[in-house]
This record gives C-alpha cells, sequence and structure tokens, in this order.
C-alpha cells in the first residue's frame, strides 16, 4: 500500500523575496542608527540640534555614515578568506565589548558607536555651511562633548589602533620567521551605497636571518620588524648616537636581535602581556634613545607608556645594530642599577634575592609604601618605577608578589640610622 505524503500546511504569512529582505535589514538599520541618533544628542543635552534635525538631514547623515573597520588581505600577502572572516569577527567583537563615556555623560557607548554614530555626527556638525544652517556656532557648541573625545588622544580610535598592534602580534606564530600586521586606511565615499569608514588590511613579512660571530662563536640573528604607523618598518639606529666618534656620523644601521632578548624581557618585565610588551618594543625603536657607554655598543632605553623599564644592550657588529640582550632598570650595566649596588652593597645575586631584577616586586609588593626603600631607591634613581603603580597597574596580569617590605629591608640591613646618615 503507496504511503500517504504529509501534506505541509500552508502558511499564512507571505514569503518575502531577496530585494524585499534587503529592504527591510535597510530599512531596521537605519531605525537602530536613528534610535542611537537620538540617545546620544539626549544625552549630551544637544536639544536645538535634534530639534533643528530635518528628516532629510537624518537620511543624509545615514547615507554618509561612517561604517565600522572592513578587513580585507593585501594584494601581496593573501590570506584565505575563512581567515579574513574570523579577523572580521574577532574585530567586531572587540568593538561590541569595549565601552566609553563623554564627558559629562552617563550614557555608556561601544566602539562601534564611535565610529558609527559619534564621528558621523561630528563629521555632519563641521560640514554645515552658513548659508543653509546659520545656527552652525550654536550646534558646534552643543555638539562640544563630542567634538572633545574625537580631538582626544586616548579616544576610541587611538585604542582600536594599539589593538591591532597587538593582535599583529598575537597571530604572529614566530617572529624569527614571519610577521603579520594591520594597516588601516581611510576611505572616503565613492558610490552613494557605499559608507565612509576605515578599511584594514592584513599584511605578512619574513625578517632577514644572517649569522655573525660572537664572542668567537657563530651566532643567527633576526631582522627586528617592528609595527610603525600600519607597516612593517626595520628601525635603523644612527652610528653617531651608539657612538659619538663614529667617522660616518649618519650612517644608519638596520636592527637585529638575538632569539633570548625577547626572553629576558618576558622575564625581567613580568606581570605584563607580551604582545603589549612588543608593541612599546617597537616604539622604544622607532624613537630610540641611546646613551652610549663604549666604542661599539650603546644602551637603548626600554619605556613602557612613557615609563622607562629597561635597556636594551645594543652593539655595532657587521654593519648591524644588533640587540645582544635587556636589562630591567635595576640591573648590574645600567647607570641605576650600579647606583643602586653601589648604594647598598649589593651583588647581582642579592638583587635576585629579593626580587629587584623584576618589575613585579615594585608592582604588586608593599615597598611602595615604604618610606625608607622609596628613599633608597630615589637615592638611586629608581623610584619613578614605584610611582608607575598607579598609571600602568591596568596592564597587568599579575596580582601579587612574593616579595615584601620587611623581609627586603631585613636582608638588606636597612636601619633607620643608616639611611639618616646617607641622607
Amino acid at each position: 500500500m503507496p504511503k500517504k505524503k504529509n501534506k505541509r500546511k500552508k502558511s499564512s504569512k507571505k514569503h518575502l523575496g531577496h530585494k524585499a529582505m534587503v529592504k527591510r535589514h535597510i530599512k531596521e538599520r537605519y531605525a537602530q542608527f536613528c534610535k542611537k541618533v537620538d540617545a546620544v544628542l539626549e544625552d549630551i543635552e544637544a536639544e536645538e540640534l535634534r530639534a533643528d534635525m530635518s528628516k532629510e538631514d537624518l537620511r543624509l547623515m545615514y547615507i554618509l555614515r561612517f561604517q565600522s573597520p572592513r578587513v580585507e588581505s593585501a594584494e601581496e600577502f593573501q590570506f584565505h578568506p575563512k581567515t579574513i572572516k574570523d579577523f572580521q569577527k574577532v574585530i567586531n567583537k572587540y568593538m561590541e565589548d569595549n565601552t566609553f563615556s563623554l564627558e559629562g555623560s552617563d550614557q555608556i557607548l561601544t566602539f562601534h558607536d564611535y565610529f558609527n554614530v559619534i564621528k558621523s555626527l561630528n563629521c555632519w556638525v563641521h560640514s554645515m555651511e552658513k548659508e543653509e544652517y546659520p545656527s552652525i556656532s550654536v550646534y558646534i557648541k552643543e555638539i562640544k562633548p563630542i567634538d572633545d573625545y574625537c580631538n582626544l588622544s586616548n579616544n576610541a580610535e587611538r585604542h582600536f589602533f594599539v589593538f591591532l598592534q597587538m593582535l599583529s602580534k598575537e597571530i604572529t606564530p614566530n617572529p624569527f620567521k614571519e610577521l603579520y600586521f594591520f594597516t588601516a586606511q581611510y576611505e572616503e565615499q565613492t558610490h552613494p551605497r557605499r559608507s565612509y569608514g576605515y578599511k584594514v588590511y592584513i599584511h605578512g613579512a619574513t625578517p632577514t636571518i644572517k649569522t655573525v660571530k660572537l664572542d668567537s662563536h657563530n651566532r643567527s640573528v633576526c631582522m627586528y620588524l617592528a609595527n610603525g604607523n600600519g607597516s612593517a618598518a626595520v628601525p635603523k639606529l644612527k652610528a653617531s648616537d651608539i657612538d659619538p666618534n663614529s667617522l660616518i656620523r649618519n650612517l644608519e644601521l638596520p636592527v637585529y636581535y638575538q632569539k633570548h632578548v625577547m626572553g629576558r624581557l618576558y622575564e625581567r618585565v613580568d606581570c605584563f602581556d607580551r604582545n603589549l610588551m612588543r608593541c612599546c618594543m617597537d616604539q622604544s625603536l622607532l624613537s630610540p634613545k641611546l646613551t652610549p657607554i663604549s666604542s661599539t655598543r650603546a644602551l637603548l632605553t626600554y619605556s613602557f607608556y612613557g615609563f622607562k623599564l629597561g635597556y636594551f644592550v645594543v652593539e655595532v657588529i657587521d654593519g648591524i645594530a644588533l640587540l645582544r640582550t635587556f636589562l630591567f632598570l635595576t640591573n648590574d650595566d645600567t647607570p641605576e642599577g650600579d647606583l643602586l649596588k653601589r648604594n647598598l652593597g649589593i651583588s647581582k645575586l642579592d638583587k635576585k634575592y629579593t626580587g629587584l631584577d623584576r618589575l613585579s616586586t615594585f608592582l604588586h609588593s608593599d615597598i611602595k609604601e615604604d618610606k625608607q626603600l622609596h628613599d633608597l631607591l630615589k637615592a638611586s634613581n629608581c623610584d619613578h618605577l614605584l610611582h608607575a603603580h598607579s598609571c600602568i597597574m591596568e596592564f597587568s596580569n599579575q596580582s601579587s608578589s612574593a616579595f615584601d617590605a620587611d623581609s627586603m629591608k631585613k636582608y638588606l640591613m636597612v636601619e633607620e640610622e643608616s639611611l639618616s646618615e646617607s641622607a
């Protein structure tokens, strides 16, 4: 007996075709955009601007709106489409998860809101012509909180580019073999259906490996590729900055490094994300501050968000500037470390035992509250490591230290009398 076919019950809902679905999607996005614009203007008390904004103005702003950054593969280095899609998801999540607020405002906005609504509003007001909008000066005054935030050096846009730098380091499996990095190019509207915004390109580069003779042994060293302003730049150091007596003063030497340099950096600046440390290393190399220590060597300052944390030892060899190792600020063979050694009479092993050779001790122990230790560190020009606590603590991935002020003073035999005498 033949089976009866199940009759599918017809839906009373009308099936939407592709064009109708697209049209509905655009309508929904437009409604969301308008709702967010209303919320932002109401929150900053820009009632006069909102009252004078016609439907045509709002529609034009939507058509010319900024869009969240889109990811594409660079021409010279093609990534798989799925990889690009995955990067886009990571960036979209970052945009939705990170928030900020305008000064004097209670509303929390996402970074997506910044690129989509805040920049659109700011651009729209500043593109108004006085003939059509006689009250333009009033509008600019009302939108001041948005203006101030867009001009702030620490705005969402700046954070986004730092995020791209960190993401570049995170997706690079082995810096000795390859480097991935992002560039972000601002694109203006060239078609009514296209929006303003940043297009993010992902690139790939392969560093040069060469062999040099160090301490009578052949060693492999790697060219350093820094992510500088969205490009894989090879930092160069002037020979005269390393050796003031150099005959060729303007000779620029490409920077190479030994593999263990990064290990020493991660070991001694021990409580920060490694990708973030490399971003700060990029900046330190692209804007170098060098202190010559011999005819072929110099100390290159390593700064983390404006705070000096140590030095890279740079040596001129075979026409390159080679990073030999990283020294924390208190290590021997740095100006501050040698001063600390002389003032306290301690050795390299003493510094290691007390934890004075690593950053976590300064950020996560109670030595920052101890006046005696503070004064001793100040006499050795190391006290700014204690003051850095409130400014860079937010970047730390550690919460405690194995060292404390009392045991450290006991080991160093610090007493009130000796302190007052040295002062």
